[in-house]
């Protein structure tokens, strides 16, 4: 999930330049959601588990690694 306006609203390019090069070298894939408004994230993610059930580890300011537990 991305959230373009995030930090300095730079978040979609440095998805495009730093995660994406990663996820192609080695060869996973993965499916980009680009949120467009408040709280979408949060009512995307309702739709599958409950946030209860996700672990949320946050490395640097616009990138989240979301499991499933």
């Amino acid at each position: 999930m991305l959230n373009p306006k995030s930090g300095k609203g730079d978040s979609q390019s440095m998805f495009e330049k730093t995660l994406k090069p990663l996820m192609e070298e080695f060869a996973l894939s993965y499916e980009l959601f680009v949120t467009k408004r408040a709280k979408e994230a949060e009512d995307y993610l309702q739709r599958f588990v409950s946030l209860h059930q996700l672990v949320t580890k946050n490395q640097k300011p616009n990138f989240f690694v979301l499991i499933r537990v």
